[in-house]
């Protein structure tokens, strides 16, 4: 929230860029939505919505998502007419988009709507659009997220035996990742449709599965929060100790140095005019020493805070740009990729009702949609691969070396020492270092073998990238949007890099080393 407000906001309103704009309104919103600071909420949503509907040709995509979370946000405060309005704003827009995603939020909110006035046949209505569409997508969280919304409906209405084989499913069809939270209100709601229908024999034995669940997740919350202060308490006795031992050290240095004081005015108090001039000179001279070393001092906190500050700053920039590739390779591989294989099926299927699989046209134009559908899809993967979010570092760097092999390059990858996880950050940091680096290997070097090495000790992440191509001198070499991005992030992982190269010799090395968290 405060890079959002107090860093990204600034630089966007600066540079006037109302999409970006707009879209960092709805960021701030819905973060005040998941704290259930709904009316914070709903001040970010008009200054969103504000600036869309200035620019309708903006970004229809942002628009409707703006008006679907809008209305969702007045109908959590209860203000059924407003949300009405705007849910109409968002049906206008609805057929325009080509996100099924986007079918799905609105039959969510529809459901909403008529469940809280109380329209429950319409709700019902909305919600099985959504719970069909959901499982025809295979978007198992959020068809089992109308599933309970059903639930809740046939609560309201007092048809309690449908209510509770809703509730059935729900705990019988697992999901491929188990939330426990969510069975929480599961175990809670078969309890009460039990109790509901006078079987209290079973409402007994699912609200001990609740209880007995609700105890483990808190006291599991409970561990971690003692962890947490174990770790606090760890820090600030370290932090009292090193405070002690520099006040021991600094008694020390003025003891030592008021007995050298005493032992000169003792050992020549003959001399005593010499010796004030002599005292005189030293103070000075002491005295000046200091001054240049205190604003020296003070010089090298103001570079490091700027330096730390400007690394912040690409952090930001650097996680806002890796945010907005993800969300457009999703809408590329998502929206654009369907689209395309479905004109790919609608030309076979024209081609087959017509007799036409001798024309060596529509084959050509056939072809030329499986390359540009294997197109976005290497475009996609290459804006934020699918392996590094579900196999994690060293699978999607495996990956990204088998994509850029061919019969002219051979690429040698080694994985080595590496026992715990890193954090997800961490992984995404790594792998656009590597990428890079990959890419300038191959883009300039003209290299035939390459070799990436990764390991691990403690907590130094390691990468050598070393190629027998052209070189070149790093001393002449002008950083582009690349190079500097990857310096960039070495620098925010602490790191430090080192490229060995040479004009008109063979072969460059690239050593880097990263402190990592697992």
């Amino acid at each position: 929230m405060n890079i959002l407000i107090n860093e990204i906001i600034p630089l966007l309103k600066r540079v006037d860029n109302t999409r970006y704009l707009a879209v960092n309104y709805h960021n701030i919103a819905m973060i005040f939505m998941e704290w259930e600071q709904y009316e914070k909420a709903e001040k970010y949503h008009q200054l969103a919505i504000s600036l869309l509907e200035k620019h309708p040709l903006l970004n229809i995509e942002d628009q409707y998502q703006e008006y679907i979370s809008y209305a969702k946000n007045c109908l959590y405060q209860n203000k059924t007419a407003l949300a009405k309005k705007v849910l109409n704003k968002a049906t206008m827009l609805l057929p325009k988009t080509r996100n099924p995603r986007n079918y799905m939020d609105y039959y969510e909110v529809e459901g909403m709507y008529y469940t809280i006035t109380k329209e429950y046949t319409k709700a019902l209505q909305s919600l099985t659009k959504g719970k069909s569409l959901a499982s025809k997508e295979k978007e198992n969280y959020p068809e089992r997220n109308f599933s309970l919304r059903i639930y809740e409906v046939f609560m309201a209405k007092k048809a309690y035996e449908k209510a509770l084989t809703v509730m059935q499913g729900l705990v019988k069809n697992k999901p491929t990742y188990k939330f426990s939270k969510d069975y929480l209100t599961y175990y809670r709601g078969l309890s009460e449709t039990y109790n509901r229908i006078g079987n209290n024999k079973m409402a007994y034995a699912w609200l001990k599965k609740y209880t007995k669940l609700k105890d483990s997740i808190n006291a599991q919350e409970i561990e971690h929060k003692i962890s947490a202060l174990e770790v606090k308490f760890k820090t600030t006795e370290k932090e009292k100790k090193i405070i002690a031992l520099n006040a021991e050290k600094e008694k020390a240095n003025l003891s030592a140095k008021n007995s050298r004081l005493v032992s000169w005015l003792f050992g020549i108090a003959c001399l005593f005019l010499l010796v004030v001039a002599a005292l005189g000179w030293l103070f000075y001279s002491s005295s000046k020493k200091l001054t240049v070393q205190k604003d020296l001092n003070h010089r090298q906190q103001i570079e490091d805070m700027d330096r730390k500050q400007q690394i912040k700053i690409v952090q930001a920039m650097l996680d806002a740009k890796e945010e907005e590739q993800n969300r457009v390779a999703r809408d590329l591989h998502d929206g654009l990729g369907g689209t395309l294989a479905g004109i790919k099926i609608n030309l076979s299927h024209y081609a087959t009702k017509n007799k036409n699989n001798d024309s060596p046209e529509l084959h050509q134009i056939i072809d030329q949609m499986d390359g540009s559908i294997n197109e976005l899809r290497r475009i996609a993967h290459n804006m934020m691969p699918e392996m590094l979010l579900n196999f994690g570092l060293e699978e999607s760097l495996s990956d990204l070396c088998e994509s850029l092999a061919s019969e002219k390059l051979n690429i040698d990858f080694k994985y080595l020492g590496t026992k715990h996880a890193l954090l997800p950050q961490q992984q995404i940091s790594i792998y656009r270092i590597v990428q890079e680096a990959m890419y300038n290997a191959v883009k300039h070097a003209a290299a035939k073998n390459i070799l990436l090495q990764c390991s691990q000790t403690g907590h130094i992440f390691y990468i050598t990238v070393e190629d027998d191509g052209k070189g070149f001198d790093p001393a002449c070499l002008a950083e582009g949007m690349g190079i500097r991005n990857m310096k960039n992030r070495v620098a925010y992982l602490n790191g430090v890099i080192e490229i060995l190269s040479a004009k008109n010799n063979i072969g460059t090395s690239i050593n880097i080393e990263l402190e990592v968290k697992s």
